[in-house]
């Protein structure tokens, strides 16, 4: 049961960045929209939104290193659960306690949107 559900969450890592860069945008785009796209859902101010940009930017850029590289599924999956995680700790470092919570359940809506959009396809 473990081990499916590592494949499990695997399978939707690999399907979300494989999303995240099938449009060809630039990461500097990329990392906007996501910003914006967080702004609206969390509520940051002007000055936190530019932190989060700086956050995202780098995430996108190194998460574009790591799906051009020619490593494995499993070492590009460990890859982005580290860079994620990485993320999620500069994230907590300038959002507020509020902010970073409702950053959480945003990140939480947004795995179940994914979950249920492949579940769909597979029908």
């Amino acid at each position: 049961m473990k081990i499916t559900r590592q494949f499990f969450l695997l399978f939707f890592g690999l399907m979300l960045v494989n999303t995240a860069f099938s449009q060809e945008q630039s990461a500097e785009d990329k990392a906007k929209e996501m910003t914006e796209t967080m702004q609206g859902q969390i509520g940051f101010n002007e000055e936190t939104s530019v932190k989060v940009y700086d956050i995202n930017l780098s995430f996108v850029e190194d998460l574009q290193d790591v799906k051009a590289s020619e490593n494995s599924k499993i070492k590009k999956f460990k890859a982005i659960k580290s860079l994620q995680k990485e993320r999620e700790d500069a994230l907590e470092k300038v959002l507020t306690k509020t902010e970073f919570e409702a950053f959480k359940k945003y990140k939480k809506e947004n795995f179940k949107a994914i979950k249920e959009k492949v579940k769909s396809n597979r029908t």
